[in-house]
């Protein structure tokens, strides 16, 4: 069973900004339309759905910043704005929680916190532009793969984008492999 909201564009305003009518909370829920756009389109798309097995398909195509960058571009107009809207605001977050983090090399007594913010234990992604990546769920081309810091530490990033070989990118001396399962260090047997 599907809640259909009905056409998302009455809920979307001029530069983006997301309204919702009387006794309905769409957009109060889920601010961010172009995921449930997403997420109704491949709803509606008339194939078989399996979960858990489509699970991950359908989170790729409903959060991956790729996927609806494109999906935005295709609407344009206030959809465009609205994917600026939501990358901005992702940025900032990102931001704030990139200075949230503990330095765990200093003393825990030494760390910077801040009531506003809350305190992140783990460490962050880095973003690294890549080139031939291939989403194996949209089959869309990934131009930004998030590493987790812990992987990349000590590591030069490169200027231009990393190109990819059948899924495989080397950064540093470390080789990946992108797939289904996500990101993945290879081993050197």
């Amino acid at each position: 069973m599907v809640i259909d909201p009905g056409p998302l564009d009455q809920y979307l305003l001029p530069k983006g900004k997301v309204l919702g009518r009387p006794g309905q909370g769409w957009p109060w829920v889920y601010d961010n339309l172009l995921s449930v756009r997403a997420t109704l389109d491949w709803l509606h798309s008339g194939r078989s759905i399996s979960i858990p097995d489509d699970c991950r398909l359908l989170v790729e195509r409903a959060t991956h910043a790729d996927c609806l960058r494109k999906t935005a571009a295709s609407l344009g107009g206030s959809w465009t704005d609205l994917w600026r809207e939501l990358f901005d605001e992702a940025a900032t977050k990102a931001q704030l929680a990139e200075a949230s983090l503990i330095d765990w090399r200093r003393p825990y007594r030494e760390a910077l916190v801040n009531e506003r913010l809350p305190t992140r234990l783990g460490e962050g992604t880095v973003t690294v532009a890549v080139e031939s990546l291939v989403s194996p769920f949209t089959s869309h081309e990934i131009e930004a793969l998030p590493i987790p810091g812990r992987w990349l530490r000590g590591t030069v990033l490169p200027d231009e984008p990393i190109t990819a070989v059948e899924g495989q990118l080397r950064i540093g001396t470390q080789n990946y492999t992108y797939d289904r399962l996500g990101i993945r260090r290879l081993r050197v047997k």
